[in-house]
């Protein structure tokens, strides 16, 4: 079974790279390690804005402009929460085995008052799942 495809185009990412097996003592001498597994790179995903559709009904519709739609990213959010993997297309490492991080937790995106559905900028954070 193919993981799902996280579809959301329009953001701008930056890479944080772990601090790897390094150590201070006292006196500030510092020691690094080679690390005995692959790095977990956690990205940033910052989103100016998104917006929440709707359908001719007045429901919310997550099947238009999916690139910064809201409602399908949070849809998107409540079908594989904080454990299920996914595939990142990230703009310069390619396709990435992701997850949601637990620390930063996920908070749907708020409107701005009369903005049509248009929502406050945004940030998410996924972490890299080594394969």
């Amino acid at each position: 079974m193919t993981q799902p495809v996280f579809p959301f185009t329009y953001h701008e990412t930056t890479t944080q790279w772990p601090k790897g097996n390094a150590f201070t003592f006292g006196k500030g001498w510092q020691f690094a390690a080679q690390p005995q597994l692959p790095l977990q790179r956690t990205f940033r995903l910052r989103f100016p804005v998104l917006q929440y559709f709707v359908d001719q009904y007045g429901n919310p519709d997550p099947t238009q402009n999916p690139a910064y739609n809201a409602y399908a990213l949070v849809q998107f959010y409540q079908s594989v929460l904080t454990y299920q993997t996914f595939t990142y297309n990230h703009p310069l490492f390619g396709a990435l085995n992701v997850r949601w991080s637990a620390d930063q937790p996920f908070e749907s995106p708020r409107v701005i008052p009369g903005g049509n559905g248009a929502t406050e900028p945004l940030e998410i954070f996924l972490i890299e799942v080594p394969v």
